[in-house]
Parts: C-alpha cells; structure tokens; sequence
C-alpha cells in the first residue's frame, strides 16, 4: 500500500520552517529564515500553512513547548514564599565610625520587603494575629 503524504515524515527544510514559525508566528519571515527565497517565501508559507501535516505539527511542538514553559498555582505560591523568606533576612545594618575609621555594625538589622506585598510580609491571610510582631489583624485592612 502506497503511503499517503500524511503518512511521510515531514522534510527537513519543512521542519526549519515550522521551528522558524515558532518563534514569531510570521509566516514568510519563517520561510525566509527557513532558506527559501524572497520571490517563493510568501507562496510557500501559505501554502505550508494549509496543509493538514504543517498545522498538526505546529501544534505538536506548541503543546510541548506550552508543557516546558508552564506554570501552576503551587509553582506561584511557592516563588511567594521564596521571596517572603529572602525578605524577611535581617540584614545588620553598617555604619561607618569616623573614630575608627572602619565600617561596623550598629547593632540594629533591616530587611528589604519591596518585592512582597505587604499583607503576604507581615500578616498571613488566614491567621487572626501577625507572625511577626503579633498584632491582631484584619484582612480588610491589607486589601
């Protein structure tokens, strides 16, 4: 049984296209890219657009480049709770003494909270009293 065009393996001069498809969605520059000539490029990105086996493989690689990129909830969730605990670091706080002519610590420490919300760094929506200095909290208060 002869074997049908869907059947055959993409070319590889087919392949370069659709990965140069990819990274812009602009046919003809892909064509370009993919070494056609500028006279062929427009024609041949149409006409490679319309086949059933193009269009099957483009979403193929778009289904595992969407799996490779992708995130969920847990995956935000967690980056929050990175970024909480980095910002909440203390950092001592140096000053320079002018008798010693050296850079020494003060004694007191801060921490950097500009990259977290201010109801994630400090109260924790589901709790009535701050984890930090333990005021009560009111989550209309943050909102």
């Amino acid at each position: 049984m002869p074997k049908t065009p869907k059947d055959m393996p993409l070319t590889a001069k087919r392949e370069r296209f659709i990965a140069e498809y990819l990274i812009d969605y602009n046919a003809t520059r892909a064509a370009l890219r993919a070494g056609y000539s500028a006279q062929t490029a427009s024609s041949i990105a149409s006409k490679y657009l319309a086949q059933p086996e193009t269009l099957a493989r483009v979403r193929e690689l778009q289904a595992e480049q969407l799996k490779r990129l992708s995130f969920n909830a847990d995956w935000v969730v967690l980056q929050l709770q990175e970024c909480v605990a980095k910002s909440m670091q203390h950092t001592p706080v140096i000053a320079y003494n002018t008798e010693t002519r050296e850079y020494e610590p003060t004694g007191e420490y801060q921490y950097d909270s500009r990259g977290v919300t201010k109801r994630w760094l400090l109260h924790r929506a589901d709790e009535h009293e701050c984890q930090r200095c333990g005021e009560a909290t009111f989550d209309s208060q943050y909102e």
